[in-house]
């Protein structure tokens, strides 16, 4: 689903863009094949298997090379924030967090 904001760059400021975004006629031919018949659930699971092998390496090396800030880039502005109010960016700081990934 990483597809999404590439296909549609450019293109937020009026209703009728948006409402032509979100057929999938328009979007590119990845994005319609893990979309799929299931509104992309099989593709999210295959995507989830993918994730975990790496986060211990990734941890090391973010251990190793102590950065003085990590910044955490996600697409889940959805979870907060809906289609009329959603802004170019949001900032959640915090001093320290103990991240907990998700257990399969």
């Amino acid at each position: 689903m990483s597809t999404w904001p590439t296909c549609c760059a450019g293109r937020w400021a009026t209703r009728a863009s948006r409402a032509a975004d979100k057929d999938p006629a328009n979007w590119p031919d990845l994005m319609r094949r893990e979309w799929a018949g299931d509104g992309g659930t099989a593709a999210a699971a295959g995507h989830r298997k993918e994730l975990p092998p790496g986060w211990p390496a990734r941890g090391r090396a973010l251990d190793a090379f102590q950065p003085d800030v990590v910044l955490v880039w996600g697409d889940d502005q959805y979870e907060n924030f809906r289609e009329e109010v959603v802004p170019p960016f949001c900032v959640l700081g915090l001093r320290r967090d103990r991240g907990r990934p998700v257990q399969a």
